[in-house]
């Protein structure tokens, strides 16, 4: 937290502040409040405390903190916040993927009811993610229609008493989120298939970090997902928990690689992923 401070001196212009951990709500909401979009800004006709649903996700191999000996309590860093590991060793106890895939479901169930976008990662889990999905959205498929049938409904003449104004945006509440990003995605860029199915409801993005994605062992696969991930539909994120210099860094080091891999000129590429960024965010 005493990086934050450091926020309204970075290049980024626009920041999504996430909590992994309970006792971090009040702490992303106090950022939230004290540097969010300001009035006056390029950015002020933007939804004002906005927020999203995340980071949530399922991890086949998260195992619990062991327990708090009294050497770890005495060697403790007060200034840290309560709830994370805070060099405790692992135990050897998982999370059953039931439990974590239940916990999910009542996430994603909430980011549906206030039609809030997320953002999601499946560590080891890239089938198991996909499939608890789809779950929540079960019932609620587009209908797909082929080229022919198409070809037919475009031969046919509205009604004549049809309302030629656009019909208003569907916003009711639905047992699955709106828009949702599975951020640092590291599965393969065979399953980008089965989210971009002509069939799935919900808006699919994909999430790209210097951190996570760019390593020595994880590269070349990255660029092969960057790739086939549709223009529209590609975010980048820093992925970590600390601002200012060393955020702004990895945030220009990963909007360089993902225009280059994309081919798009760097000014281009940096209005497409802004834009991007506020259709996840906000819906448009």
């Amino acid at each position: 937290m005493e990086l934050v401070s450091q926020i309204p001196e970075m290049k980024a212009r626009v920041l999504t502040v996430m909590a992994t951990r309970g006792q971090d709500q009040e702490l992303v909401a106090n950022v939230a409040e004290s540097h969010g979009l300001k009035e006056g800004s390029d950015l002020e006709n933007l939804p004002k405390d906005e927020s999203l649903v995340g980071e949530i996700g399922l991890d086949k191999y998260f195992r619990l903190p062991g327990v708090w000996t009294p050497e770890l309590e005495t060697a403790r860093d007060g200034s840290l916040t309560r709830g994370g590991r805070e060099g405790r060793p692992l135990s050897k106890y998982k999370v059953q993927m039931s439990h974590q895939k239940a916990v999910l479901k009542a996430q994603l169930k909430l980011a549906g009811e206030m039609q809030r976008a997320v953002s999601v990662h499946g560590v080891q889990a890239h089938g198991v993610l996909f499939g608890t999905l789809q779950e929540c959205w079960k019932g609620h498929e587009k209908e797909v229609i082929s080229k022919k049938e198409r070809k037919k409904i475009a031969n046919i003449a509205p009604p004549a008493d049809e309302d030629s104004e656009s019909t208003p945006k569907d916003i009711q509440s639905k047992p699955f989120p709106p828009r949702i990003c599975l951020h640092s995605y590291s599965g393969p860029d065979e399953a980008l298939k089965q989210y971009y199915h002509p069939a799935v409801p919900a808006e699919i993005y994909f999430s790209f970090s210097e951190a996570i994605n760019m390593g020595t062992d994880t590269r070349t696969k990255a660029m092969e997902v960057i790739k086939a991930v549709p223009d529209d539909k590609v975010l980048m994120e820093s992925d970590l928990h600390m601002a200012g210099d060393i955020m702004d860094e990895k945030l220009e080091a990963i909007a360089r690689r993902i225009c280059q891999i994309k081919g798009w000129e760097l000014e281009k590429g940096v209005k497409q992923l802004g834009d991007n960024w506020k259709k996840f965010a906000f819906g448009r």
